[in-house]
């Protein structure tokens, strides 16, 4: 069906947006918020998508409108806009439902830069899994980006940042299985490692953290800056 991808796009924002007026969460009054941070956290993301179309991976068009924006189609772009803003509702679910407390993990959170930077060059180089390289790389520079901006409040300090990554992978089980298995979203076999969850490559998930992770800190960040105006 040629609605179905725009069909789960709206199901995915629909929940969200609707208990965006809820009153415990409120999510309606961090939208000057919202916004930019999805904005400026996807925009490298979309131009990786719009890159890789064709490379890493194509798009099926029974599933589409198609209405393409260069080799992207319309609902590949909410996408990147859809899920955010379910995954920062989310987010502020849990910090108006759950405590949180700061975690002494700088060090062992620092390391994971140079780790990211070292997989991407070896996988690069070394087995030419071009697409694995750039999902580690992506991950290290998220968390540069976040400690840069965020420092000591940054979401990797945090308990709840744990809690609520177990409900990240969900998300992730749930709509990139979806992509994958119809299949929307079809791979190419080279550039990657082969490595699967059910239908999913293995680096999607990095993929996705990477992304949430990101916008997660430029929401945050504008929050604090906000708050101390």
């Amino acid at each position: 069906m040629g609605s179905e991808y725009l069909l789960f796009n709206i199901l995915v924002l629909a929940g969200p947006f609707s208990l965006s007026f809820d009153r415990k969460v409120c999510f309606r009054q961090y939208w000057s918020k919202v916004f930019p941070a999805m904005a400026a956290g996807s925009f490298p993301f979309l131009v990786w998508d719009y890159f890789a179309e064709g490379h890493f991976w194509t798009f099926n068009p029974l599933y589409t409108l198609g209405i393409n924006i260069g080799p992207l189609p319309l609902e590949e772009i909410l996408f990147f806009f859809t899920v955010p803003y379910a995954v920062l509702f989310t987010w502020e679910v849990f910090r108006a439902y759950f405590t949180s407390r700061h975690l002494p993990v700088k060090r062992l959170i620092f390391l994971l830069i140079p780790g990211g930077l070292g997989g991407a060059l070896i996988f690069a180089t070394l087995f030419q899994w071009y697409y694995t390289a750039l999902v580690f790389l992506a991950f290290a520079l998220a968390l540069g980006v976040d400690f840069i901006l965020l420092g000591e409040k940054s979401v990797w300090y945090q308990s709840l940042w744990y809690r609520f990554l177990l409900i990240f992978i969900v998300m992730v089980l749930i709509a990139n299985g979806y992509l994958t298995a119809r299949p929307v979203v079809e791979y190419t076999s080279l550039y990657r490692s082969n490595l699967h969850v059910w239908t999913i490559p293995l680096e999607d998930f990095l993929f996705g953290l990477s992304h949430i992770s990101i916008i997660l800190t430029f929401y945050t960040y504008l929050k604090f800056r906000r708050s101390r105006d």
